[in-house]
């Protein structure tokens, strides 16, 4: 059986629940500028890229060493998996910690926000330290409660 926490643990739960929810919502900025960024390198590197690889001077050189040819084009092909697997953690970062964050508002899923919080952690610097607060808030008995007060069949 849950009991009901004193007023002031309460009162500090629910308002660093309130902070929880807006670093996530920051998180969440965090996000959509690394992904602006990862855009904006990749732009980069392929122009450089495609450049370079089409440069007279760089061909003949090439043809002028032994050994096996580099082409920097081919080279970076390889590195779109990067990009794109990147990308899609930011967008999965991105919706993870904005459903949390809402849930954090509504008081619903601890157990969902604790899973994100988890996920948090590897972002480092900042999620690691988002993710952890994230945990130690919600394993307390008095969160928990505050949880318990607002689901539909308390």
């Amino acid at each position: 059986m849950i009991q009901t926490p004193p007023s002031f643990q309460s009162s500090r739960d629910r308002e660093q629940l309130k902070l929880l929810e807006i670093f996530h919502y920051v998180m969440m900025g965090l996000a959509v500028g690394g992904m602006a960024f990862l855009a904006v390198h990749y732009l980069i590197m392929s122009t450089a890229m495609e450049s370079m690889s089409k440069d007279p001077k760089f061909q003949q050189q090439l043809q002028q060493q032994p050994g096996p040819p580099f082409d920097p084009a081919m080279f970076f092909r390889g590195f779109v998996w990067f990009y794109l697997f990147m990308g899609a953690w930011g967008l999965a970062s991105l919706v993870a910690n904005l459903a949390s964050a809402l849930c954090l508002r509504n008081r619903r899923h601890r157990t969902f926000s604790m899973i994100v919080a988890g996920f948090n952690c590897i972002n480092i610097p900042f999620g690691t330290a988002l993710g952890i607060c994230t945990l130690i808030v919600l394993t307390r008995s008095s969160a928990s409660a505050l949880y318990h007060e607002s689901s539909p069949t308390a």
